[in-house]
């Protein structure tokens, strides 16, 4: 079983990492995610989000107001729902034990747990500024109780990552938005999806209180350094009482 032991959110906007850390919660549209205006140079955008069927040529037939062209498919057919563009989604990326079996954990391999934890350079593209999410457990709570208590169905989990070149086959509904390609892995993402009930593009703010006690606010470049994944790492068994 994979074990999240901190959430990472990173920020271009110093200001926008400051109003994260005093609880202010910022779910884009799917829509938004599926933009292509930077050339998805940020890391950010994904033109497949939400796709519900990955159908490889080939492996079956599509017909088109009756005619049948699967013999004319240079590539795999995407079909997505237009629903779940108006889903708001806020992401973070998870740093979690990955493949490692914690059970046989010892200070002789822990380095192998480091190197679970340790971001990859490539999500500094999302920003230089990041918050640290010290207790998820907490964190996953504050954000549902509010969604909840606002009346709001939400959803969270790990999103899972397939091969599009072999990936054959279909998401049923809001499970494809947990679903992205593997060229996006490294991103490790762990993301909510909040239904609030109305059409559009416009994000959902909410404000779920002060997250000071739980979070560590740094600069990116510092994570994987010894303020944080580079520092001490300790092994302390649990003792028998």
């Amino acid at each position: 079983m994979t074990t999240i032991f901190f959430f990472v959110k990173f920020f271009i906007n110093p200001e926008h990492a400051n109003d994260f850390v005093n609880g202010r919660i910022f779910a884009n549209r799917l829509s938004w995610y599926k933009k292509t205006e930077d050339g998805n140079k940020s890391g950010r955008v994904d033109q497949h989000e939400g796709t519900i069927a990955w159908l490889q040529p080939g492996k079956g037939r599509l017909t088109l107001n009756g005619m049948d062209i699967s013999d004319d498919l240079a590539g795999a057919v995407e079909i997505q729902k237009n629903w779940l563009n108006h889903l708001n989604v806020f992401c973070v990326h998870a740093c979690h034990s990955g493949d490692l079996d914690l059970s046989s954990l010892s200070n002789d391999n822990i380095e192998a747990l480091r190197r679970e934890l340790a971001i990859d350079d490539r999500c500094l593209s999302l920003g230089n500024h990041a918050v640290v999410v010290k207790d998820v457990h907490e964190f996953i709570k504050r954000v549902e109780s509010h969604a909840r208590a606002k009346g709001y169905p939400i959803a969270r989990r790990l999103i899972k990552y397939y091969d599009p070149d072999a990936f054959h086959g279909n998401f049923r509904d809001i499970e494809s938005v947990f679903w992205k390609q593997d060229s996006y892995s490294f991103q490790r993402e762990f993301r909510f999806v909040i239904n609030s009930g109305s059409l559009g593009e416009d994000p959902l703010v909410m404000n779920i209180g002060d997250l000071s006690d739980i979070t560590l606010r740094l600069e990116s470049s510092e994570l994987n350094g010894k303020v944080w994944l580079g520092g001490i790492i300790e092994f302390v068994a649990k003792q028998r009482l």
